[in-house]
């Protein structure tokens, strides 16, 4: 039986302490949104099939950007099913 590996990325947070306009997963660094950066490192890996990013509910912003250049790999989304106040 062959393994199959699959990344999970929390995404959820609103950014609230990072204080910019848009939650930090989505501010640009290096004219990408800073989540591309983390989905690319975790797909380098052949063996990670995909990478499912999880959101916060109602989180209108990962549906905006343009992930095909992952291709097959593009990432999948699901919503948080309950956050905390702010993380520690």
């Amino acid at each position: 039986m062959t393994s199959r590996y699959f990344g999970l990325v929390p995404a959820a947070g609103s950014g609230s302490r990072f204080g910019a306009d848009v939650p930090k997963q989505y501010s640009p660094l290096a004219g990408k949104p800073m989540l591309h950066h983390s989905i690319a490192r975790l797909l380098a890996m052949p063996e990670v099939e995909i990478a499912f990013v999880v959101l916060a509910p109602g989180d209108p912003e990962f549906r905006r950007h343009d992930w095909s250049a992952f291709g097959d790999r593009s990432p999948r989304s699901t919503a948080a099913a309950r956050a905390g106040a702010t993380a520690c």
